[in-house]
């Protein structure tokens, strides 16, 4: 888990790194329609980020904003993550780029909260 600082920061390259390993998780099998397959080793875009840092959704809002940032999605409506991963034509490099490009936002510290 990525925790604040003591100056109630977030490490950015920690942040990164967590994009860097998910996005690594993709690159070895992706899915669409869930969070991971059924024998736990291919994963879906938020699937990727619960495996490598928790609860995404609830506990890892600095990883999940950088992502969406990077595929021009709204973090705060709802489920946009998913319905970018799962739309009909999505390709894996598309979602692979999509984490480099998420990782390197949060690295520049470029992501807009």
């Amino acid at each position: 888990m990525i925790t604040p600082n003591d100056t109630n920061t977030i490490d950015r390259e920690a942040v990164a790194t967590k994009l860097d390993e998910a996005r690594a998780l993709i690159e070895r099998g992706w899915v669409q329609g869930s969070y991971e397959n059924a024998h736990g080793n291919c994963f879906c875009s938020l699937g990727a980020i619960e495996q490598v840092g928790g609860d995404c959704w609830n506990e890892l809002p600095e990883l999940w904003q950088p992502l969406a940032q990077a595929i021009g999605t709204n973090p705060c409506e709802g489920f946009a993550i998913a319905t970018w991963n799962d739309a009909p034509g999505r390709t894996q490099a598309e979602v692979v780029e999509a984490f480099r490009k998420a990782a390197e936002l949060a690295r520049t510290e470029q992501v807009q909260a």
